[in-house]
């Protein structure tokens, strides 16, 4: 199992090209005006961290690993199965580009502040060191 970091790097990695363009999805995600996620059961999906990597607001369920990710103001969840909410949020975030912007500035800043490899490999560390009961 990877860590939400190393699954990042991952999703970032295949968003470029090989000459570390960014790709094709990339291109089409920052295109889009925001992704729709309608799991009904899911633990955590690389789409959505693609999304939120490219500034792409997320609406969709709110379950499983969906509901780690998509944190308030990078996107907005509804109840499972709610259908009449999903659609009425967004109508909501399609007709007011100055809130759907400023979520998608959020979620590219929560990318690269929450999903930023070094900071996994320090919280990894401290929990070694918590767990032997060491503390160097």
């Amino acid at each position: 199992m990877y860590s939400p970091a190393l699954k990042f790097q991952m999703v970032l990695k295949a968003l470029k090209t090989k000459d570390n363009e960014v790709g094709a999805v990339a291109k089409a995600k920052r295109a889009a005006d925001l992704s729709c996620m309608t799991s009904l059961a899911d633990n955590f999906l690389p789409t959505v961290l693609e999304s939120i990597a490219c500034g792409t607001p997320v609406v969709g369920f709110a379950v499983g690993g969906i509901s780690e990710q998509v944190t308030e103001g990078c996107g907005q969840l509804v109840a499972l199965g709610d259908t009449k909410a999903l659609g009425h949020t967004i109508a909501d975030l399609l007709t007011d580009d100055t809130k759907r912007k400023k979520m998608g500035e959020l979620c590219r800043k929560r990318a690269e502040q929450e999903y930023n490899l070094q900071l996994f490999i320090e919280r990894y560390l401290a929990l070694y060191r918590e767990l032997v009961g060491g503390t160097r």
